[in-house]
């Protein structure tokens, strides 16, 4: 092999190790970019998560905040139902207990007269 050909094997080989280093730099850039692209996505991931975990925390706390009032505003007419019975019963009672004493004073006036 003489010295020309030497040095274009030379030069080859040179112009190999810097398109190596060149192709090395662009791979390494082309890494940190995925990565930064994969950390930007996760990060990403990671908020629209946070977020729809509050979304359902505070759907959730609507829901039960409507449960309690709706259970508090049933509470309510069922209470008025039971006054409104209670007063019902209570009238039905006084006018059965004027009854009962007026028959009494009947039964009492009969066995007078019955006995004179």
């Amino acid at each position: 092999m003489n010295l020309k050909t030497f040095q274009k094997l030379v030069d080859q080989v040179n112009k190999l190790v810097e398109e190596n280093a060149e192709l090395k730099k662009k791979l390494e850039i082309d890494v940190k970019d995925v990565n930064e692209k994969l950390e930007y996505r996760a990060k990403k991931n990671e908020d629209e998560i946070t977020r729809e975990t509050i979304e359902i925390k505070k759907m959730l706390q609507i829901t039960q905040e409507r449960f309690e009032e709706t259970i508090k505003v049933q509470e309510e007419i069922i209470m008025d139902m039971i006054k409104k019975f209670n007063e019902e019963f209570y009238k039905h009672k006084s006018n059965v207990l004027v009854d009962i004493e007026a028959i009494k004073n009947r039964q009492d006036i009969l066995k007078i007269s019955y006995t004179c």
